[in-house]
């Protein structure tokens, strides 16, 4: 009797397994097809939001179809130029294969997709034959032998556009089979983002929500909106299918605002605040998130953090911005990523300098990759020779180079293969006062020198063994130079400059620059000019201005908040944001660099005043609006 209610028992303890395993199962398949469809929808929509980014005004951004198809609701192809380069022709472009001057030929290379357009809507896709100094060859690829279907003037604003074109479609599902959601681009076989894709519709609106046919998508600029919906299944029985559906609006949401200095355009896309002495900003590369380091209130005594935030936020996306509190370090002023190959990937490493002694910090990555509470801290043990840290940077020999303020020297950190640091070694002294150093695009470092009242650029080389040379000397700069930072972008340097009226100003120091100093450099910010123009009001949007039943005011000023006095450091993210940060206000200015130098600059208003919150300090509360990059040149 024991023996046959025990095993009783245990088939029902047995039968009562399997089903929970079977739930499990089924719920954790569930889980997957479900997220692997929002992704894959939130890549349509994440796409969408770019359509015509850096393509300029008139250019037919979205097509009903797939590239080389025929119209279809269940395709779509999108434009735009995320890289934002354009150049105009110098001369008229008739033939297909005909070397014509063209502005910078020397950014383009050969097999690069472009978009040949001018006034007038006219534009045709294009593939570069060949390039050399001052002339580009283009051979069409809409026409099966390649000739160019219209021509081009510079009379006409013609130029070439760096292309990014995307398109997505479903294979539908045959019998018993999975449909696939498809992303195509140029020079790649299509990719599966999705299984069990029913259907993928897009529904093209224009300004009032009225549907308008493919025709007038192609041929007029009536479009505002694309609704996209699309249905998935999650198992066998109808009861399992799903529709996710969202409208992208392509209206107008910034204000424009002059500035004094043409050619070059920032809008303002995010801001910080508050984070207590920002000192910088820093991107791992290929991530998709940041770190703002923060040096605490009091630097002596309060603990610093690392505020870990999205670097572009992605429909559906529940990841959250997080602080990792760092209790064995103090009074850092420095931050910067470790090589991606070998054991330093993905560390963080930080400089804190005393007035004697400085140190290191290295904070590893937790087990997801990323920087958490639960990462590491290893804590590098103090020298003399690194008194007064300027700034530090990783170079081509994938060792760590760092300034001294009090030494007038260079200093270097070896690492072994399993990432254990030997140095410091000093590679070469300076004459003056050594300050943030930057690895540039030429594969040479550059660091900032102040030297009896005057600012000065240095560039440190390496040879083929990757081994540095002797710092020479680049040129000089105008005011007081306090920050330097490298665009992987353009391959330019941007400096941060106290202009001797008063005036915080960033210049850009491209490859002519570097290479004749003589030149006046690009001023491509003023903070005197951004405060000015968004303290009076001034800034105005078209659309709005048409439309003053816009739900938004059509006279905008930013909060107080947003409007720092003085600026402290500079810094790029490995998408090509300009981040700004000013200590005074403890607070990061996010921008996005108009990469087509239209000649308006555009802010993007991104937070409103609701009051004041009832902490110590009394700080403002500011709420954030939704924002979103518009075409270029408007």
């Amino acid at each position: 009797m024991s023996l046959a209610i025990t095993l009783v028992a245990m088939g029902v303890v047995f039968r009562t397994v399997q089903m929970m395993v079977a739930v499990y199962e089924r719920e954790s398949e569930i889980a997957e097809k479900s997220l692997a469809a929002t992704q894959a929808f939130d890549d349509i929509v994440l796409e969408l939001t770019r359509a015509s980014y850096g393509l300029g005004e008139g250019v037919q951004a979205v097509l009903p179809y797939l590239q080389g198809g025929t119209g279809s609701r269940d395709g779509i192809t999108i434009r735009s130029s995320l890289d934002g380069f354009a150049a105009s022709l110098d001369r008229e472009l008739f033939a297909s294969e005909e070397p014509v001057p063209v502005s910078e030929a020397t950014q383009f290379r050969t097999g690069d997709k472009v978009l040949l357009t001018q006034v007038g809507g006219v534009s045709e896709r294009a593939e570069i034959t060949e390039v050399t100094d001052e002339t580009v060859a283009f051979r069409s690829m809409e026409t099966a032998d390649g000739h160019l279907v219209n021509s081009y003037s510079p009379g006409r604003g013609a130029r070439a556009v760096k292309l990014s074109e995307i398109g997505y479609s479903v294979d539908p599902a045959p019998e018993g089979q999975e449909g696939l959601l498809k992303k195509h681009s140029f020079d790649r076989p299509p990719r599966v983002l999705a299984r069990n894709v029913l259907s993928l519709r897009f529904e093209y609106l224009d300004a009032e929500g009225r549907s308008l046919s493919d025709e007038s998508v192609e041929r007029t600029t009536l479009l505002a909106s694309v609704r996209v919906t699309m249905k998935f299944s999650i198992g066998p029985l109808p009861m399992d299918e799903r529709t996710l559906v969202t409208v992208v609006a392509f209206d107008p949401q910034s204000a424009s605002v002059d500035f004094a200095e043409p050619g070059y355009g920032l809008r303002l896309t995010r801001y910080f605040a508050p984070i207590e002495e920002p000192n910088g900003v820093a991107t791992k590369p290929f991530a998709d998130w940041g770190v703002i380091l923060s040096s605490g209130r009091d630097a002596s005594r309060d603990r610093p953090y690392l505020y870990t935030f999205m670097a572009e936020g992605r429909f559906l996306d529940t990841r959250t911005d997080n602080v990792t509190w760092l209790e064995d370090v103090r009074a850092p002023i420095a931050l910067c990523f470790g090589p991606e190959k070998g054991p330093l990937a993905g560390s963080l490493f930080l400089a804190a300098s005393g007035l004697r002694v400085g140190y290191l910090a290295r904070i590893f990555p937790d087990e997801y990759g990323a920087l958490s509470p639960e990462s590491r801290v290893e804590v590098f043990e103090g020298t003399e020779a690194l008194a007064q840290i300027g700034g530090i940077a990783f170079a081509l020999d994938d060792a760590l180079y760092i300034t001294s303020q009090e030494k007038g020297a260079i200093f270097r950190f070896r690492f072994d293969e399993i990432g254990k640091a030997s140095g410091p070694e000093m590679i070469t002294e300076v004459s003056g006062s050594p300050r943030t150093i930057v690895l540039g695009a030429n594969g040479a470092l550059h660091f900032l020198l102040d030297k009896a009242n005057e600012s000065l650029i240095w560039r440190i080389a390496f040879d083929e063994a990757n081994e540095p040379q002797e710092p020479e000397l680049v040129g000089s700069l105008p005011g007081q130079a306090v920050s330097l930072a490298a665009d992987s972008f353009s391959g330019s340097l941007f400096v941060l400059i106290r202009e001797r009226l008063g005036d915080t100003v960033v210049f850009e120091l491209d490859s002519r620059w570097l290479s004749d100093p003589s030149i006046e450099p690009l001023r491509v910010f003023s903070l005197s000019d951004f405060a000015e123009e968004t303290m009076e009001g001034r800034s105005q949007d078209r659309a709005q201005e048409a439309n003053r039943a816009a739900s938004m005011t059509s006279s905008i000023r930013l909060p107080t908040l947003l409007l720092p006095e003085t600026l402290d450091f500079l810094a790029f993210d490995n998408m090509g944001f300009l981040y700004l940060g000013a200590r005074e206000k403890d607070l990061v200015l996010k921008f996005d660099l108009d990469r087509a130098k239209s000649s308006r600059h555009i802010v993007n208003v991104v937070g409103a005043v609701e009051g004041v919150d009832g902490n110590a300090a009394g700080r403002p509360r500011v709420r954030l609006q939704a924002w979103r990059r518009n075409r270029v040149g408007s």
